[in-house]
């Protein structure tokens, strides 16, 4: 009965990274991260990511992203290294919570 447990939240983190991945495209996110989390020259890279932030942290940043920005110098200095400014993600609480998801756990 265990290995059923263990079996399902297996899957259901599958479907959340899966989610996740596709809110990444279906939200342009890689126009100026890459499709590969890298970056480019309008976006920073998105890895190490668990360095600065957790869940809770980046789900707020995604909502807001200037009312966070303004708190923390490390983003400010990001901003004016990048032309194009980081959006504001209107999105279902589930789709962000899942984008995050997908962040947190593709960061090495």
């Amino acid at each position: 009965m265990r290995w059923i447990v263990v079996t399902l939240s297996v899957l259901a983190g599958a479907c959340e990274k899966e989610a996740g991945r596709q809110a990444y495209v279906d939200s342009g996110c890689g126009r100026c991260h890459g499709s590969d989390l890298s970056g480019t020259r309008l976006g920073p890279r998105l890895t190490d990511l668990k360095a600065n932030w957790n869940v809770e942290t980046l789900e707020a940043y995604l909502a807001r992203p200037e009312a966070v920005r303004g708190d923390h110098a490390r983003l400010d200095s990001l901003a004016r290294h990048f032309p194009a400014p980081m959006p504001q993600f209107v999105m279902a609480d589930s789709v962000r919570k899942a984008l995050v998801t997908f962040l947190l756990v593709s960061s090495p």
